[in-house]
């Protein structure tokens, strides 16, 4: 009897091994596929326009912002200055030169009213119109509208003035998409800034972080320090250590020759010499 069930084992396991069942088939040994790094995240660069797109129209004028933004810019660099009856207007100088009556005359601007500046014709827009001298208000309106962000270079450096730019911002919606440059003075400039806007953030030349670290004391998030960089003076170590620090990086003066270094800088916001479009500067590139 237990010889007729080992001859059953037998041949059932027989059975078995014909069909395969039960054998250890090896597999096919898988390519060893190398570790793939994730790419790289993109830096989104915006282009800053250097008082507007001054190719176009006038510096510092509200077609020259409205062709900034045709020309595919994020935003633009403006002057505030502010006339004698109080009013804060865009210039870059003290003085502004334009036509009245068919003769060029120059009038300096913290001596005059702004009703004497309007009287000047800065040059004619596409439809034939005068351009006049914009107030800070009527700019930063229209850049909402256009939704630009805006450098603002503030010319003069008192408190009153400042605490005036900054309310004036807030009045405009455009609190959080404005950076004020105060040139100087920071330790005066920027605490009168933030008496009014609290989310301002500050243009800071480089070498004023790296002389001035009571800066950073002032202004508690260094993403509201913009450090700024001149394009021509550009280098991995300038670039490496605003990261570090975590600053918001801004490269200045961009032009032809200096955008291939700004590009590999990768900052945050490249701003273009004046005179140059930017959509045919990177088309020819």
């Amino acid at each position: 009897m237990q010889a007729f069930f080992q001859k059953i084992a037998s041949f059932f396991l027989a059975i078995l091994l014909f069909f395969g069942i039960g054998k250890t088939t090896a597999q096919p040994q898988q390519p060893t596929q190398p570790d793939v790094p994730d790419p790289p995240a993109q830096q989104i660069v915006k282009y800053i326009a250097h008082r507007g797109a001054t190719f176009a129209a006038p510096e510092n004028t509200l077609p020259a912002f409205e062709k900034a933004a045709e020309d595919g810019c994020a935003g633009v660099e403006l002057d505030v200055r502010q006339t004698q009856d109080g009013v804060l207007v865009l210039s870059h100088n003290a003085s502004v030169r334009g036509m009245l009556n068919g003769e060029q005359i120059s009038r300096k601007i913290s001596q005059s009213t702004y009703a004497a500046l309007c009287e000047l014709s800065l040059g004619q827009d596409e439809t034939g119109a005068e351009i006049r001298v914009p107030t800070l208000r009527q700019a930063l309106e229209l850049l909402r509208a256009l939704n630009l962000e805006a450098a603002v270079h503030c010319k003069l450096q008192s408190g009153v003035f400042l605490q005036q730019v900054a309310q004036t911002v807030k009045d405009c919606g455009m609190n959080g998409r404005c950076a004020y440059n105060t040139d100087k003075d920071f330790s005066v400039t920027i605490p009168a800034v933030l008496n009014e806007d609290p989310s301002a953030v500050f243009h800071v030349p480089y070498d004023n972080l790296l002389a001035d670290t009571s800066i950073q004391a002032l202004v508690s998030d260094p993403k509201a320090i913009v450090a700024t960089v001149n394009a021509a003076a550009l280098s991995d170590r300038i670039a490496s250590d605003i990261r570090e620090k975590g600053f918001t990086f801004y490269v200045w003066n961009v032009t032809a020759e200096t955008l291939e270094t700004a590009f590999a800088a990768a900052p945050d916001y490249m701003e273009f010499v004046s005179g140059v479009s930017v959509t045919k500067l990177l088309a020819a590139v």
